[in-house]
C-alpha cells in the first residue's frame, strides 16, 4: 500500500470515528435529558400526590363539620318541638 492509500484509510476511519463521538454525544445527551425529565415528573407527580392528599383532608373536615352542624340543628329542633310542647301547657285559660 502506498501512501497515499493509508492516509485516505486514516482520513476515512477519523471522520467514521468523529461521526460516532458526536451521535454518541448526543445519544448520552438525550439519556440524560430522559432521566432529568423522568425525576423532575416524579417530584410533580410526588407534589400532586401530596396537594391531593391534604385536600383530601381538608374535605374530611369539611364533612365532619357539616356533620356536625347536622347534629347541632336536629338538637336546635328537638329543643324548638320541646320548648312549644312546653309553652303549650301553660296557655292561659280564657274565660269565656
Amino acid at each position: 500500500m502506498n501512501q497515499t492509500t493509508i492516509t485516505i484509510i486514516t482520513a476515512a476511519v477519523s471522520v467514521v470515528t468523529l461521526i460516532f463521538a458526536i451521535f454518541s454525544a448526543g445519544w448520552l445527551g438525550l439519556q440524560y435529558l430522559k432521566h432529568y425529565i423522568d425525576a423532575r415528573f416524579d417530584s410533580v407527580n410526588a407534589r400532586f400526590d401530596s396537594v391531593s392528599a391534604g385536600f383530601d383532608s381538608v374535605s374530611a373536615r369539611f364533612d365532619s363539620v357539616a356533620s356536625e352542624f347536622r347534629a347541632v340543628r336536629a338538637e336546635m329542633e328537638a329543643i324548638r318541638i320541646e320548648l312549644r310542647n312546653v309553652t303549650d301547657r301553660f296557655k292561659p285559660i280564657s274565660g269565656d
